[in-house]
């Protein structure tokens, strides 16, 4: 290196680099500031332009530094936050502590080409269960039925919209259900019914709707309100494939499209003709209706003047007509009344639920993902009421992903403990997986097994 230095008369010249502030990131910054605290908080939970942060008591007095920092090493965050107390109410909402940057909590996000809206205040998020959309994902089938008890904005089922799966969603919570209705119409998915119910009455909707048996006809009869009808598209819940159908509609309406679109074209050059044509003929005539035109005012001269010698007369004339106009003008049409009212009344029968077939056919298993921790396992015994309706019926395979909440030392038994109060057995393959530390004691688990083995045992 020196010789190629010496060679070719490179010189060389000393120069201080400062590293400072600009050139740090988050962490490196929060431990400079805070050098003898070993538990600086540099990882957080980012929903979209929010930044999630649980602060532990000791850091209470530096969450404000901290959040400042944060807001300004990471360009795309635009509020920091902090959680006052835990997931403890039915909507699973929680007081949020503004830190730092905007009072914004509508944000957005994009989780596997999916694009989430979500108000962070009013409703349950979690990017932190990524990793667990991901693994069901990979373990649903084509062509299966989900039902989400408590699908918050519908994540679960919009990623599974994608496999051909039918997709029953629903939240207890009304702005939940709200914003599960904007982004199925954002992501443009027409194969997700929503409910706003408890898991419980969702539930046993399900059961009543008798879609966990398989039958001779195999048709699911159901009727759905308004805003389902927007949701689906019959063409394409009642084909294998969702995405193909959904093409197909696409192609068929850009080509309806372009024909109407050439037919109005077709249609304004006739017309751009017809008019010519007519503004010929009357340059061509206008002699002759100007010469037409004063005759008929010598006409009406000599007529008014006739008029003006029998005035009685005339008065007499037009109160009589003037009576009889008045008649003719309020008096209603029968058959138009009778349209306006039938139009009223289909007004009101949109407002009502709609029947809708769905071959069932095209389905297999069901899955039923139960993602409250808290209170999942409690609603297990409502399954117990589903019954085959006719003797010939079989029940489908229904796999059940239900979610708690338990220490690391009896997680296991604690599912065992659950399933067995319910069923009074428990099925022969079980698996329970962890999910995410919550707590030093407290983990989330799945327990997940095949409820048909319990129903038909």
């Amino acid at each position: 290196l020196f010789n190629e230095i010496k060679k070719n008369n490179i010189k060389i010249k000393v120069v201080t680099l400062n590293f400072g502030y600009e050139n740090m990131n988050t962490s490196e910054v929060l431990r400079h500031i805070f050098p003898s605290i070993n538990e600086i908080i540099h990882k957080f939970e980012i929903i979209g332009h929010i930044a999630h942060l649980n602060f532990c008591n000791k850091l209470e007095d530096c969450k404000k530094i901290i959040a400042e920092v944060i807001l300004d090493k990471n360009k795309s965050i635009k509020t920091v936050i902090n959680k006052k107390d835990i997931l403890n109410n039915v909507h699973r909402t929680f007081n949020i502590e503004l830190l730092a940057g905007e009072k914004n909590y509508i944000t957005e996000l994009k989780e596997n080409n999916i694009k989430i809206k979500v108000n962070y205040e009013l409703m349950y998020w979690n990017s932190k269960l990524k990793k667990e959309r991901d693994r069901i994902y990979n373990i649903v089938q084509n062509n299966s039925i989900i039902l989400d008890v408590f699908g918050g904005v519908g994540i679960f089922s919009l990623l599974l919209s994608s496999k051909s799966c039918l997709c029953f969603s629903n939240d207890i919570n009304t702005h939940a259900y709200d914003y599960m209705n904007i982004n199925i119409n954002v992501n443009k998915k027409k194969n997700i019914l929503t409910y706003n119910l408890d898991g419980r009455k969702f539930i046993e909707k399900m059961i009543e709707l008798n879609i966990f048996s398989i039958n001779d006809s195999n048709i699911l009869t159901m009727y759905i309100d308004e805003q389902n009808k927007k949701n689906v598209s019959m063409e394409i819940i009642n084909s294998k494939d969702h995405a193909l159908t959904a093409k197909k509609l696409k192609e068929n309406k850009n080509n309806n499209y372009r024909k109407k679109k050439q037919q109005i074209i077709l249609e304004n050059e006739k017309n751009n003709l017809t008019n010519y044509e007519h503004n010929t003929t009357n340059y061509t005539l206008e002699v002759d209706t100007k010469n037409e035109l004063n005759k008929n005012i010598q006409s009406e001269n000599i007529q008014s003047e006739k008029c003006n010698l029998d005035n009685n007369q005339k008065n007499v004339i037009n109160s009589t007509n003037s009576d009889n106009d008045i008649y003719v003008n309020t008096k209603q049409d029968p058959l138009c009344t009778t349209k306006k009212e039938d139009i009223n009344k289909n007004i009101d029968n949109e407002k009502n639920q709609s029947k809708i077939e769905i071959n069932l056919n095209n389905y297999n298993d069901i899955h039923v993902l139960m993602n409250l921790p808290q209170l999942a396992l409690d609603f297990l015994d409502v399954f117990k009421k589903i019954k085959k309706k006719k003797e010939n019926d079989k029940i489908r395979n229904i796999f059940i992903h239900c979610y708690y909440f338990s220490n690391p030392e009896s997680f296991y038994e604690h599912a065992e403990k659950n399933i067995m109060s319910h069923f009074k057995k428990l099925p022969k393959e079980m698996k329970v997986t962890e999910i995410r530390k919550v707590a030093p004691n407290k983990l989330m688990y799945v327990v997940e097994f095949n409820l048909k083995e319990l129903l038909e045992s």
